[in-house]
């Protein structure tokens, strides 16, 4: 929140703390999914400014925010700037550090970087995010992206035929010619969405493997 006039009516003298301008993991998290619909590069920033390593070379005196964090942080408009909230009737920094939201919170966003959505039929992916190379892994779902070769698995814990959808930027979606499912070579539905289309089957500790390049 930016510094507003109405957060210094309620509270000039914390501005920047609290409901008064801080800094929330859980909140900055939304604005991630949010942003990754509209701009994946701002999308990608505002992910990267939300870590706690950048929060660690932004305040390398705090002990704090390294390793682990609290709730919320506060703002640049405070007079502890980075620290956590030390209010009357909340006492953040009695134990700043293991809140959930800062480390649950940058894991649930990545998902939405890559444009995660699942459906009765399987699932879609908007892999627009301007990244040479990353790879995400998780035991449901995984997605690598190296020299303009795009893959990976999708594995729901029943097995079934599932269709994916994958939107590409534009540029890599004319150069991709191949596509592959469980290592068979399969012709290419490209939708004028720029994404392509493909189907296969996943079994118990077999996930559906694709790739295109």
């Amino acid at each position: 929140m930016s510094d507003g006039p109405d957060m210094r009516s309620k509270g000039s003298d914390n501005v920047g703390t609290l409901e008064l301008g801080a800094i929330w993991p859980s909140l900055n998290q939304t604005l991630v999914w949010a942003l990754a619909g509209i701009d994946p590069a701002m999308a990608w920033e505002e992910w990267k400014r939300n870590t706690l390593a950048c929060h660690a070379e932004a305040y390398p005196d705090l002990w704090y925010g390294v390793w682990s964090g609290n709730d919320s942080w506060n703002s640049p408009l405070n007079k502890h700037p980075g620290g956590a909230a030390d209010e009357q009737y909340f006492r953040g920094t009695d134990f700043p550090v293991l809140n959930v939201h800062a480390h649950a919170c940058s894991l649930y966003s990545a998902s939405k970087l890559l444009g995660m959505e699942f459906t009765a039929a399987g699932m879609k992916l908007n892999l627009r995010l301007p990244v040479e190379s990353y790879r995400f892994d998780s035991p449901l779902v995984g997605v690598i992206k190296t020299n303009g070769r795009y893959e990976g698995w999708y594995m729901p814990s029943r097995s079934g035929t599932w269709k994916l959808e994958i939107v590409l930027p534009e540029e890599a979606a004319k150069a991709v010619t191949s596509a592959e499912v469980n290592g068979k070579r399969l012709s290419i539905q490209k939708q004028a969405n720029n994404s392509i289309l493909l189907s296969g089957s996943s079994a118990q500790d077999k996930p559906l493997r694709w790739t295109l390049y």
